[in-house]
């Protein structure tokens, strides 16, 4: 598939899913599953034109769960890494430094 004949639905799915997976501590505890939601992720990102829907979930569930940090900076780095796109690094970074602080 070409990226432009992919549904942005369709991708959506599967950003979702890689989400809500990655949510669960548990399964964030798992190496193999950590890296295959990463990928899913970074993938969508950099390769599918979905970054900004991605950036915008992964700032949500950031906010959300306290074990989430170490996790996004992952995808982030594995779409440098692996893809050769330090975009989705950058934009998340800028969205981290733009949202308020809460004490």
């Amino acid at each position: 598939f070409a990226a432009g004949q992919i549904e942005d639905a369709f991708v959506m799915l599967f950003t979702k899913t890689a989400v809500a997976a990655l949510e669960q501590p548990a399964v964030a505890r798992l190496a193999a599953c950590r890296a295959a939601s990463q990928h899913v992720l970074a993938s969508a990102a950099v390769r599918l034109g979905q970054r900004d829907g991605v950036v915008n979930a992964l700032m949500q569930t950031l906010h959300r769960h306290e074990h989430m940090p170490p996790i996004v900076a992952g995808i982030c780095a594995h779409g440098a890494a692996a893809l050769g796109d330090t975009g989705l690094a950058l934009e998340a970074l800028q969205e981290v430094s733009t949202t308020p602080q809460t004490d």
